[in-house]
């Protein structure tokens, strides 16, 4: 009796024990500036400049106005970015296929969010895009256990022969942008280079899970991308949506392809992509 008293009085201290709470003191980071942004054949030149953020901080990242963004296209200077609100910089520019572009970011002494610096994004040459031929809507029975009744939207496209080709598809249902890390998609053609995806050479591409009611509007974009930023938005897919499991892979910097000039030692976040893109609409109905 004296054994089974002095078992259940251990149980009882190793409980209150996990109650315990555990403060981390974690020393504060000097904060790194992070350049998200890009230049298309298609719309206007946007970036948006935040600053890192501590990791337990669960507020939104420090915007970075006051700054001063050149564009470049093929290493001379073209326009300089306009301050539209707290943090965002846009230029009327568009790309041209074939031409290389980058951007400078300038921080000035006194600046309340970041050290004075030069930053600069390592130019990618616009790479022509796949066009979207059609996008349409169809209406499909049920076929366990993948595949509800209902209706799906489609689209189709040719690849382009003769080069290696990366692409990004963003996808807006009813006006809203589907951004959620597990809506990263991006794909290479490696194995259907120069093929159709037109319902004769390989099927078109089925861009919804579920079926959705008739009315449901949609926009495709889909754009080339350089092979550099296909790696980054392959390792953010890894580190946002694989999570959770025993299986996800290991935690890497996502570094992509800005660099400080000033101080090469400083390490700059974020990535200044240059794409050509394809867009369509559609509207499902029966």
């Amino acid at each position: 009796m004296k054994g089974k008293l002095f078992i259940s009085g251990i149980c009882l201290l190793v409980l209150s024990a996990c109650e315990d709470v555990i403060e981390l003191d974690l020393p504060d980071a000097e904060p790194l500036l992070v350049v998200n942004g890009r230049i298309t054949d298609g719309d206007s030149t946007g970036v948006t400049l935040t600053t890192s953020a501590p990791y337990f901080s669960n507020q939104a990242t420090p915007r970075v106005s006051g700054a001063v963004i050149r564009l470049f296209e093929n290493g001379l200077e073209i326009d300089q970015l306009a301050e539209d609100s707290a943090g965002y910089y846009r230029s009327d520019q568009t790309g041209v296929a074939g031409r290389t572009y980058h951007i400078t970011v300038e921080i000035a002494q006194g600046n309340p969010a970041i050290a004075a610096g030069t930053w600069r994004s390592r130019p990618e040459r616009l790479k022509p895009v796949a066009l979207i031929d059609s996008v349409y809507s169809e209406y499909l029975e049920e076929d366990p256990p993948f595949q509800e009744e209902g209706l799906y939207p489609f689209f189709t496209f040719s690849d382009l022969a003769d080069q290696r080709d990366h692409y990004r598809l963003r996808i807006w249902r009813n006006d809203t942008i589907r951004d959620a890390p597990t809506d990263l998609t991006t794909y290479e053609d490696d194995l259907w280079n120069g093929r159709s995806f037109d319902n004769v050479d390989f099927p078109a591409v089925q861009f919804e899970n579920d079926p959705k009611p008739e009315g449901t509007t949609y926009r495709v974009e889909q754009s080339s991308i350089s092979v550099a930023y296909f790696d980054y938005l392959n390792l953010m897919f890894s580190q946002t949506a694989q999570v959770g499991s025993t299986f996800d892979p290991p935690p890497a910097p996502l570094i992509g392809n800005i660099e400080c000039l000033s101080q090469p030692d400083r390490i700059g976040l974020g990535y200044f992509n240059v794409s050509a893109i394809s867009t369509a609409e559609v509207s499902l109905e029966l």
